[in-house]
């Protein structure tokens, strides 16, 4: 593979794996109208996770 093919296969590859990881971070929070802006905002809050530098915290219940 030439060096510009490989610049591109690994810009790709990377632009895929950002891809996927977004998507996956974001599931926990894509269960249909459940998840609004406004009660994602109050479960961080019940979680003292504001502001969010990692994944979504498991509250106490």
């Amino acid at each position: 593979m030439t060096p510009v093919g490989t610049e591109l296969a690994d810009r790709v590859l990377g632009g895929w794996l950002g891809r996927i990881a977004g998507n996956m971070l974001g599931k926990p929070v894509e269960q249909g109208d459940h998840w609004t802006r406004d009660r994602i905002d109050r479960y961080l809050r019940q979680a003292a996770a504001l502001p969010l530098t990692d994944y979504l915290p498991e509250t106490a219940t």
